[in-house]
């Protein structure tokens, strides 16, 4: 990662880009779906102990993208510089863990790829799974003014995104509602929350809500 020039970072994930015209000699045909792929930390040399990763997209006309978790992420001068290595179509006796995104996002509380394909036809009961293993799914939920077949994918930042295009305030239009979210317990009171929002139009009656834990007219909990 030559390009990483941050500070060095512990149990880093990090998104590989996958595609035929990206890795010479890669083919999908033998990759299995992603199950016949495993990464390997290089570090330090030979290692044969896999790396976790997570299939965010599996595109086999194009690019595929998959989030690996590393050991380390460096790549200043003094320190070992972070290699890794993909492989595909294991040979007998190469180990092939398959994805495991419950390892990857271990130390997340909730994480949403919105990367299912949803269409107006099924987007009210579209789930959209947490992919941390700690099963905050995120169910779409409509308030008075909500419609929600708008519920549907487009392109995003990263693979695929999920649009909410009712133009209204939390209460009033189209929401996720997490199960079980009131439960967690792994937030505590300082939290980093990271996403790619974009707003096509939220009008000027109401301020737009990206997230919250607490009723719009509530004293306790919080929002953005």
């Amino acid at each position: 990662f030559p390009s990483y020039q941050g500070e060095g970072r512990e149990n880093a994930v990090v998104l590989i880009k996958i595609s035929e015209a990206i890795f010479r000699g890669f083919e999908y045909a033998r990759a299995d779906g992603g199950d016949k792929i495993a990464f390997m930390d290089f570090t330090q040399g030979q290692s044969n102990s896999p790396l976790s990763f997570d299939v965010d997209t599996w595109n086999e006309k194009g690019e595929s993208l998959v989030w690996v978790k590393i050991p380390r992420l460096d790549s200043r001068e003094g320190y070992a510089k972070t290699k890794i290595r993909m492989y595909w179509h294991l040979k007998d006796g190469m180990e092939a863990p398959g994805p495991s995104p419950e390892d990857v996002w271990a130390d997340y509380a909730g994480v949403w790829h919105f990367a299912e394909e949803i269409g107006t036809t099924g987007a009210d009961t579209a789930i959209s799974a947490d992919s941390s293993g700690h099963g905050y799914d995120a169910i779409p939920a409509k308030g008075g003014s909500g419609n929600l077949s708008n519920m549907v994918s487009e392109d995003g930042m990263i693979g695929r995104a999920r649009k909410n295009a009712s133009g209204n305030y939390a209460t009033g239009g189209n929401r996720f509602a997490v199960t079980n979210f009131e439960n967690c317990s792994t937030l505590g009171t300082n939290f980093i929350f990271s996403g790619w929002v974009y707003f096509y139009d939220y009008g000027t009656t109401h301020a737009p809500w990206i997230i919250g834990r607490k009723g719009r007219n509530a004293d306790d909990g919080w929002g953005l």
